[in-house]
């Protein structure tokens, strides 16, 4: 099963729809799709924490918070990381640090590509990058 690394903006973008209209139909194809166990969604731990933080700040409780986003670990994946994927990231090729562990993340699970609405900040990816739309358009699903 094709592994698929979900940036923060795109698994952000399912739960709050807020994503252009048509990538917002392009991120719910897709999770559909790994619902029906046709890719393996992975997340790292930071875009499950900052899901977390997001869903605190619009129902102002952690419990419900917490239960929405444990919710999504019954579809999708936390990956591992490993921290000598990290001696890749720094400043020079990663101007957006978040992106750059992100990017070491989706090294560390052994994903095949990671989906995102901001492709233009994983110039320096070995893994193809793709936005959510175009993962469809060209074959990924």
């Amino acid at each position: 099963m094709k592994k698929i690394f979900l940036d923060t903006n795109v698994l952000l973008s399912f739960h709050f729809c807020d994503a252009e209209p048509i990538q917002q139909k392009a991120i719910d194809f897709i999770f559909q799709e790994i619902q029906d166990d046709k890719f393996k969604g992975i997340i790292s731990i930071i875009s499950f924490y900052q899901l977390l933080y997001f869903l605190e700040k619009k129902y102002a409780s952690a419990k419900i918070a917490s239960n929405r986003a444990y919710a999504y670990l019954e579809l999708l994946e936390i990956g591992k990381f490993d921290p000598k994927k990290l001696e890749g990231v720094n400043y020079d090729y990663w101007p957006d640090y978040e992106d750059g562990l992100q990017y070491a993340s989706a090294l560390s699970c052994d994903a095949e590509v990671i989906i995102t609405t901001n492709s233009k900040d994983f110039f320096s990816s070995k893994i193809e990058v793709i936005d959510p739309l175009n993962f469809i358009l060209l074959g990924g699903i």
